[in-house]
Order: C-alpha cells, then sequence, then structure tokens
C-alpha cells in the first residue's frame, strides 16, 4: 500500500474520482506541478522545453478546484545531486506559494536524486 499518490494532471485526478470515493482509507493526494525552471541540458527532462508535460503550469490552475490534493510535487535534477535544488525550489515557490495555489496545506520538502 501507498501514503500518497501523486497525479501529473488535473484530467487524472478527475478521472480517478470514483475509485477514491470507493475506497474505505485512501491516501493522501497531490499534483506534479511544471516549475519552469531548468537546472539540465537534456531536452527530455527539461520542464521548460517546448511542449513539456513534465507537470501542471501555474496558469492551468485557474478554476480548479483542488478539494482532496495535500500537496504540490515537482520533478527536477535530472543527474544533478542536492545540491541544485535551491533554484528549482526558488521558482516553485514564487509560483505555488500558498495562498496563491494551496492555502492552508502541509507543506514538506523531499529530496531524492534518480538516475
Amino acid at each position: 500500500m501507498c501514503d500518497h499518490i501523486v497525479f501529473n494532471s488535473f484530467s487524472q485526478w478527475q478521472r480517478f474520482q470514483q475509485l477514491i470515493a470507493a475506497c474505505p482509507a485512501p491516501p493522501q493526494f497531490g499534483l506534479r506541478v511544471n516549475p519552469r525552471h531548468s537546472e539540465t541540458e537534456v531536452a527530455i527532462y527539461d520542464p521548460c522545453a517546448p511542449g513539456s508535460r513534465l507537470g501542471i503550469r501555474r496558469e492551468q490552475f485557474a478554476g480548479k478546484s483542488l478539494n482532496g490534493i495535500s500537496g504540490l510535487h515537482f520533478h527536477t535534477l535530472c543527474e544533478k545531486g542536492a545540491a541544485a535544488l535551491a533554484r528549482p525550489a526558488e521558482a516553485f515557490e514564487a509560483q505555488f506559494k500558498a495562498p496563491s495555489v494551496i492555502p492552508k496545506r502541509k507543506s514538506s520538502v523531499s529530496l531524492r536524486n534518480r538516475r
């Protein structure tokens, strides 16, 4: 079992609402956002690349309900160490910081360096 699930888009979040409603003990849910900051030279991992699908952009939040969402998640740092987190974290906070998107939600930072 898991204790949280992160959805990649609002449409994906909506698509699973029926299953979520039927779950007797649902986990927490988050949305993957695009901080529009790049720390990589590899285009397929670049959230700033044209046509990037690496998360929901800030302007896509307009008019969307965030009921049931407990946090936001972003991917960055492809093939980089944790020391490069400061700049994307600043870009993330500038765009998504409460109360602009998710007021009164949990705040946590999880550092994972996947290869």
